[in-house]
């Protein structure tokens, strides 16, 4: 077979492979980055595109005979496994998430969290020794609240809330 001819073969496959493996690996990463508010990474997302392809046989085949059609097919695969990753990545963050108040209005007696309410832009410092927050993230972040169980001690309760500010907005 002429190396046209397999390498138009490969991409033809790799883009039907990578349009279905797309859609899995999208939902898949809405799931993950839903529960656990981090992006699934690249690596993870083209191990399930590729185990797609192996489930469908095409890894096989790929693996008995290697081609230049076969290394395309795997290329293309990956590139839409790794849209999907940011395409599930995009969507899950425009998802409503579920408050805690609706979990506060079933407990019964006294509330189950508090909420820790960050200042007005006006009242959030640069600190000495650390990289400037630009304006735009203070204003962002200015009379954001978390809720946090309230059977944290105090400093527990500062690191969760710095840890969201450094996950969530890359602040140090």
């Amino acid at each position: 077979m002429s190396i046209v001819v397999d390498s138009l073969l490969g991409a033809v496959s790799g883009i039907t492979s990578g349009i279905t493996a797309f859609f899995i690996v999208t939902v898949l990463s809405m799931i993950y980055k839903y529960f656990t508010n981090e992006r699934l990474s690249f690596i993870i997302g083209i191990l399930f595109g590729l185990g797609f392809l192996g489930i469908s046989g095409g890894l096989l085949a790929i693996l008995d005979q290697p081609s230049i059609g076969g290394v395309i097919e795997v290329a293309i695969l990956s590139l839409f496994t790794i849209w999907g990753v940011t395409t599930g990545d995009k969507i899950s963050d425009k998802l409503p998430r579920k408050s805690a108040a609706a979990l506060i209005g079933i407990t019964r007696g006294k509330p189950a969290y508090v909420k820790i309410k960050l200042p007005d832009a006006k009242l959030i410092y640069d600190m000495t020794g650390q990289p400037r927050v630009i304006d735009s993230l203070k204003e962002e972040l200015a009379l954001r609240e978390f809720t946090l169980p309230k059977d944290l001690s105090q400093e527990e309760m500062i690191k969760r809330v710095r840890r969201r500010l450094i996950t969530d907005w890359g602040c140090r």
